[in-house]
């Protein structure tokens, strides 16, 4: 047969192609897209790792991409992205073995040798290379023995299990993002040290840290991603464990002495307990902490999690609870004291009002007696020494009780439901109940019946929710729905309260059509089915908690017949809306977006869709909590710690202070004190103060004053007192008075000035006054309280005049004269009586030293020292405070005569500091304070001048915001003095004819609640006498001297 040469090409090309063809299907050609340099380059590898057998080999082609495990490529074929290579010891490692692979992104080396070098060469190799992309390099037992000190180029970066020793410059981590120096084997245990380069620097580590040191470095850097593990080495230096304190702000941390090398007693760094912001999740293990000699306080503000496991010591007197567990706050959920040598335990009541969802494990002890555990709270007692039987309260908690000596009749909670796994593991072990062998095999489970359970339903709401209370077990698997098999199912509380969620309309129809449904569970024996019968609740309102938010307040809302579609319950507080947030059948939660509701009483009230009956009105109380402060400890000019007491919450996260612009940094905080530290220069006067708490704003205006002792006083105080350079204010030498101690006191002995004691006080019980003549000259009153706008004090919100005086005796109601003691005391109601005012003078019969709010006073013979306290004011706002007002005027009899008052003031910062007060040649002198004690802290106020008009003046002195009582004790040292000024036909020099009338100057200290005024009367040359109105206040008399 003869081809031509055309038709020759044309048959040889098909044979070609078919012969290629018939190849592709019977070789896998999966490596041909593999560089040579990479094929050669892992072929090599695997010799040196004697890893042949573990790749397919096909066609004298091995297969490096076909076993993920050692070498990985990308998803092309085309490079390798990831060796995992373990070596037997033998293998010498160096960088040139790796470079081939271009694309090379985690390299993970095990049991080789690499040496100190091979670190760095690695890290610069990879900077300098842009296109070498590893990112992620660990070398586990490399005979490494230190880190070079540069910044490694890497992403995350690791060195287990190697003898590294000495010291490991803190930069050397400054890119890294996780970071693995642990150790499994105590042969590669050695001092560690991480060192600054710069004694500035914070060392910072990387985001997930696993080391072993030598001793806890200082200046950690705060993260709240930082997870830090750190297991003790060599020459553990334990008195550095004082600088977990330091620690802020990390997610994890945790201290382990993994191979036991220490067993001497340590101090527990109790100042760890305290941290603001600190590490949220905490453990130790392996440590020998020192026991307290008391329960300890946890402060921490952001601690969810503490553990201790295998501190023998760690107990009270040998075998007491070594926490004060009513105190812990409700931002710990887990609490782990295990293996502390415990032997009691106090009765699990907590503060809070609800469940408090701790779970607290105390296995490994040697308690022999189950506490009382109110709260519900889920406690592990496995391995202790446990007698008597399981209260059937812990039916209701996630508690586990194995290997104790438990006995009696087990609660049929745990009887009934045996054939759940969960109970098997909470009761196993050498506990021997009279009902109940741990040994049985399921069948000889005892049986339960329905009435056994007492399943009931609890409530059938709209929203397609259900609620079913009574012994539904333990575990949502082992109950089912039969005629709704795709409902879901949950349990809320062990053996209380289950929910039904998730029923389709159609379900839902049903269920109210048939009347029923029925529950069926599968742990008992046998299986128990119960009939619920189906009715639509009315909606009731138990109980209703509030919380401040940022923009508003959380309400809590318990009871029943909410449903659980928040489209379909709505809730008002009084005039407010509001907005359901969550609703879950006897639990709802709702939102007021209003920062400022006044304090008052409001009544909750529930709509829901389909329900013909609501729940009736529920009456809240609504009195804001927190955060709010109510005094203040300040600190020099220059700076120092603060104190601000007040109220704060359980929940201190994004906690911050300003006074003005300058930071307060918060070093302590807990539900009523915060301490914090200003670090730089302030300015004199009064400042802004704001407090931020779970990121909840609280502002007062003007209301921070740094403490001073360098403010000048008037003229020196004369050469007869001394200065008192904290208010700028004289301290008058024994017989000597006035702003700079300029005037001289006569002997109030015999015919010299004050008031006469012979005199007989008169009192009018029906209009509350008391008098010692009929003569009037001059006087004062308290005015008016004013509530001031928190944000600006110069807007008033509102304003209550004080008139209607009631006699009051403090001491007994019963006795119908109030004047004792040389006191009479008045009293006003306000607020449908849930607001008491009482204004109280006192004659003062004798000299004596007097101290309030930290601030010495003299009461003088024959002064009258008057006290005004508020308790129970309901504020508009939370930023809002108080303002008692004083006015001296002039009376309108012969006011022909009576000319304007010469009137000055003297003030330190925006306060008033004096005021004197010249009229028809009389002075009266008055000394302002600014101390107050609030909520029964003394803190600072002010005095400010409110109005002044021709003859009269008005004083307002500001309060703090005080939840609960103001008290004022005013240094009030009022000098009336008869100048020898010119007298006119109006003014005779016969000046006993005449009344004269003058307007009064009060000093006012302010301390917290209760205000306390003392009038002391000074006279030159004439004896005065006293008439005290509650319709004129506080007035002054000159005796009448006879004609001959």
């Amino acid at each position: 047969m003869i081809f031509s040469r055309c038709g020759l090409f044309t048959i040889v090309s098909l044979v070609v192609s078919i012969v290629v063809l018939s190849l592709s299907f019977s070789t896998p050609l999966i490596n041909a897209a593999l560089n040579n340099q990479e094929y050669t380059q892992a072929e090599y590898l695997v010799g040196l790792f004697n890893l042949q057998n573990q790749f397919p080999v096909s066609g004298g082609v091995i297969n490096f991409c076909g076993n993920d495990t050692i070498i990985k490529c990308d998803p092309s074929k085309v490079s390798v992205i990831s060796l995992l290579l373990v070596g037997n010891g033998s293998q010498v490692v160096t960088l040139q073995l790796f470079t081939p692979f271009q694309k090379l992104t985690v390299l993970n080396l095990n049991n080789v040798q690499a040496g100190n070098q091979f670190v760095p060469d690695v890290s610069n190799y990879k900077i300098a290379t842009p296109t070498w992309t590893v990112t992620s390099f660990i070398c586990k037992r490399c005979n490494i023995t230190a880190l070079p000190d540069l910044i490694l180029g890497f992403l995350s970066f690791g060195a287990p299990d190697n003898p590294i020793e000495g010291n490991t410059p803190n930069q050397v981590f400054t890119n890294l993002r996780s970071l693995d120096l642990s150790i499994s084997d105590p042969i590669f245990l050695r001092e560690r040290y991480i060192i600054f380069n710069q004694t500035s620097e914070v060392i910072s580590f990387p985001d997930t840290s696993q080391l072993v040191l030598s001793e806890i470095p200082g200046h950690i850097r705060t993260g709240s991603n930082l997870k830090l593990y750190i297991t003790l080495g060599i020459s553990f230096n334990f008195s550095t464990l004082s600088r977990l304190g330091d620690i802020k702000g990390i997610d994890s941390l945790s201290l382990t002495d993994q191979f036991k090398l220490y067993s001497d007693e340590v101090d527990f760094p109790l100042s760890f307990l305290n941290i603001v912001n600190g590490a949220k999740d905490v453990s130790f293990t392996n440590i020998n902490f020192r026991g307290p000699s008391s329960p300890l306080l946890i402060n921490s503000t952001s601690l969810r999690s503490l553990i201790f496991r295998n501190s023998p010591l760690f107990n009270i007197n040998g075998g007491d609870f070594p926490f004060d567990i009513f105190a812990l706050t409700v931002s710990i959920y887990s609490l782990v004291l295990s293996n502390c040598s415990i032997e009691r335990v106090p009765d699990l009541i907590i503060k809070t009002v609800a469940d408090y969802e701790l779970n607290l494990d105390l296995s490994n002890n040697q308690i022999t007696t189950i506490p009382n555990n109110p709260k519900n709270m889920n406690v592990n007692f496995n391995n202790n020494q446990l007698t008597g039987t399981i209260p059937t309260s812990y039916c209701n908690t996630y508690s586990f009780f194995a290997n104790n000596s438990l006995g009696g009749v087990l609660p049929d909670c745990y009887r009934c439901f045996a054939k759940d796994p969960f109970v098997q593991r909470a009761i196993a072990g050498n506990n021997g109940f009279t009902n109940f062998d741990t040994n049985w095999t399921p069948s000889q489970y005892p049986s339960c019946s329905p009435t056994t359970l007492n399943v009931s339903m609890y409530f059938f709401s709209v929203g397609s929710a259900i609620s079913v209370t009574g012994m539904i077990g333990w575990t949502p698997d082992y109950y089912h729905l039969p005629q709704y098999p795709t409902v879901f199912r949950n349990i809320a509380v062990p053996n209380r309260l289950a929910w039904i969620n998730g029923i389709p309309t159609a379900n839902y129809t049903k269920m109210i059509s048939d009347g029923y449904f029925n529950v069926t569970f599968t742990a008992t024996t046998p299986n128990v089915t119960v009939r619920i019968n189906v009715t639509v609740s009315k909606a009731i309102i138990d109980s209703v908690e509030y919380v401040p938010i940022i923009g508003g307040y959380s309400f809590f809302i318990t009871g029943s017949g909410f449903g659980a579609n928040v489209q379909k319950v709505s809730f008002k507080l009084g005039p407010y809306t509001c907005v359901t947030s969550s609703a879950g059948n006897i639990f709802a939660a709702c939102l007021v977006y209003e920062t400022s509701i006044p304090q008052d009483m409001y009544n909750m009230t529930v709509l829901v869709q389909g329900v013909p009956d609501n729940a009736d009105p529920f009456p809240v109380y609504i009195k804001y909590p927190y955060p709010f402060v109510f005094a203040v400890d300040g600190c020099p000019i220059t700076g120092g710690p603060v104190i601000l007491y007040g109220s704060y919450g359980t929940v201190y996260s994004n906690a911050s202070v300003l006074v003005d612009q300058l930071e307060c940094a918060i070093t302590s905080i807990n539900e009523t004190i915060i301490n914090c530290t200003i670090s730089e220069t302030g300015t004199r006067g009064y400042h802004n103060l704001t407090v931020v708490v779970n990121s909840i704003l609280w502002f007062s205006y003007r209301s921070f004053v740094y403490t001073e002792d360098n403010l000048p006083c008037p003229n020196n105080c004369g050469g007869h007192g001394r200065c008192d350079g904290l208010f700028g204010a004289c301290m008058c030498d024994k017989g000597w008075t006035g702003p700079s101690c300029s005037f001289a006191l006569l002997n109030q002995t015999g015919s010299g000035g004050g008031i006469d004691h012979n005199t007989t006080i008169g009192t009018d019980l029906e209009n509350g006054q008391f008098n010692f003549t009929s003569d009037i000259n001059f006087g004062f009153k308290i005015v008016s309280i004013r509530e001031l706008d928190g944000l600006n004090n110069e807007n008033v919100s509102r304003e209550i005049q004080l008139s209607g005086w009631k006699p009051y005796n403090m001491t007994n109601t019963n006795v119908p004269n109030p004047y004792q003691n040389n006191t009479y005391t008045n009293r006003l109601m306000l607020f449908d009586n849930e607001t008491t005012i009482i204004y109280q003078m006192e004659l003062v019969k004798e000299d004596r030293n007097h101290t309030f709010a930290d601030y010495p006073m003299v009461l003088k013979n024959g002064s009258i020292k008057i006290s005004f306290s508020i308790a129970g004011w309901p504020y508009l706002s939370q930023f809002n405070s108080l303002q008692l007002v004083i006015e001296s005027s002039v009376d309108p009899i012969e006011a022909a005569c009576a000319l304007s008052p010469t009137i000055q003031t003297s003030s330190t910062g925006d306060s008033l500091n004096y005021l004197t007060l010249e009229l028809n040649g009389k002075m009266m002198y008055g000394r302002f304070v600014p101390r107050v004690i609030s909520d029964g802290r003394p803190t600072y106020s002010k005095a400010v001048l409110v109005d002044q008009q021709t003859n009269s003046v008005r004083i307002g002195l500001n309060l703090p915001y005080c939840q609960t009582l103001c008290e004022l004790d005013p240094d009030f040292s009022s000098l009336l003095i008869e100048s020898k000024a010119p007298v006119d036909e109006c003014h005779p020099s016969d000046l006993d004819d005449k009344k004269w009338i003058l307007p009064t100057a009060i000093v006012v200290g302010v301390v917290g609640f209760v205000m306390l005024s003392i009038i002391g009367i000074f006279v030159a040359r004439r004896v005065f006498y006293v008439k005290v109105s509650l319709k004129h206040g506080v007035i002054f008399l000159k005796k009448r001297r006879s004609r001959d």
